[in-house]
């Protein structure tokens, strides 16, 4: 079955959203964003949630938008000088805004591997998936740019996308600076209730 490429958008670009100790609810089509509270444990569990779980919906995610922008180039390739202008530009604004959603699922899923850094399995799934984004968007950057040229030839490149020029995928990052406390933790405070 084939995905709908706004609702991988929107998945991609809520992932963007993520803060540290956020988490990710992936049970239905359309992702949601937990933010930290008392009952949000309870509530994941009576909703069947899972972090490995969500984490393969995370993955499914991303591939499915490789897919997206690697069906938008072909399709450019084999229907050049036939396709109405309409349909071209329609397709390659997709493709533009796919790889500007994945670039940008890179930093909530930084924060998601802040989350889940006590869970060695989970932190370096996070981070593969982090590689296979930059990797993919390095491969295809060449692509994109004809694309874009082709749909607007005064479009200068995007400077966000990362480039051929840009460090490795596998460089290490700089080190984050320290996590803020867990907010789930904190002990109340008077007058304050868990719900």
């Amino acid at each position: 079955m084939e995905e709908d490429p706004v609702r991988i958008m929107n998945n991609l670009r809520l992932i963007a959203l993520l803060s540290p100790f956020d988490k990710l609810l992936t049970n239905n089509d359309r992702f949601d964003i937990h933010a930290p509270s008392r009952l949000r444990e309870l509530y994941r569990t009576w909703q069947g949630e899972s972090r490995s779980n969500n984490i393969i919906r995370v993955r499914q995610t991303v591939h499915s938008a490789f897919l997206h922008i690697n069906k938008s180039v072909d399709a450019f390739r084999c229907s050049e000088g036939s396709p109405t202008a309409h349909h071209m530009h329609r397709t390659a604004m997709q493709h533009v805004r796919m790889c500007h959603s994945l670039s940008s699922a890179c930093t909530g899923l930084k924060n998601l591997g802040k989350t889940y850094k006590e869970d060695a399995t989970i932190s370096s799934q996070i981070e593969n998936c982090i590689v296979d984004v930059r990797d993919f968007l390095v491969l295809i950057h060449p692509e994109t740019e004809k694309l874009k040229r082709m749909v607007s030839p005064e479009h200068p490149p995007l400077t966000s996308q990362i480039t051929p020029a840009s460090p490795p995928p596998y460089a290490p990052d700089p080190p984050d600076p320290p996590d803020p406390p867990d907010p789930a933790t904190r002990p109340l405070q008077s007058g304050e209730s868990i719900f």
